[in-house]
């Protein structure tokens, strides 16, 4: 889905005015065990937060008790959303969803409690898949595929639960023939690798 530039009308409804918003420059900052921590006048802060530090792009963010709770909204210097992610007690937790400048979705991805989860898509500029892949606390997981910029598949590969190569891992010539052939068992090769030139004819065994 395509999103364009926002309106300041638009931004002010993220922004919002009421008494809880507080600019990033009033707020003392620490880092705790990889957290970040927020208080304001010697308590924790919470409410919404507004960071001009990197000019001319802003940051809107929700606080609560100190720690990042909520969304996160990245915008460019023009008003246009850039990316949105999603906290829940300081860690990331839900759907992360970045943008190109025009608009276009440049990736997505999903966490629980600071580690990827699920799927993960990355796209070219024109819009079309550039990869998935599959995520399981934090380290890849099942079956992943990386594509040409044409959309045909040029490499699909497959970890297990433990993180480790595992099964049949391939690659594609860009004409869609058969590239090279590996087969994993629990992070070891198993067998010879099979290569192939354009034509699908097997060019060599490496062991």
């Amino acid at each position: 889905m395509r999103l364009y530039f926002w309106c300041a009308s638009v931004f002010f409804l993220f922004v919002g005015c009421g008494p809880q918003e507080i600019s990033i420059e009033e707020l003392d900052l620490i880092q705790k065990e990889g957290v970040s921590f927020y208080s304001f006048e010697g308590e924790p802060f919470s409410g919404l937060v507004i960071d001009e530090s990197k000019i001319p792009a802003k940051i809107v963010y929700t606080v609560k008790e100190g720690v990042l709770n909520g969304s996160v909204y990245y915008f460019s210097g023009e008003g246009q959303l850039r990316q949105v992610e999603n906290y829940a007690n300081g860690k990331l937790n839900g759907l992360v969803v970045s943008y190109f400048i025009d608009g276009l979705e440049h990736y997505s991805n999903y966490y629980i409690n600071g580690k990827k989860n699920g799927q993960q898509k990355l796209y070219y500029p024109s819009g079309k898949l550039k990869n998935v892949l599959f995520y399981q606390d934090g380290a890849l997981a099942g079956d992943n595929f990386l594509y040409y910029k044409d959309g045909k598949l040029q490499h699909h590969f497959h970890f297990n639960t433990l993180g480790q190569r595992n099964g049949v891992w391939e690659k594609f010539h860009s004409n869609g023939q058969l590239k090279e052939l590996i087969n994993y068992d629990k992070g070891a090769k198993v067998g010879p690798i099979q290569r192939f030139d354009v034509n699908g004819n097997l060019i060599n065994y490496k062991l």
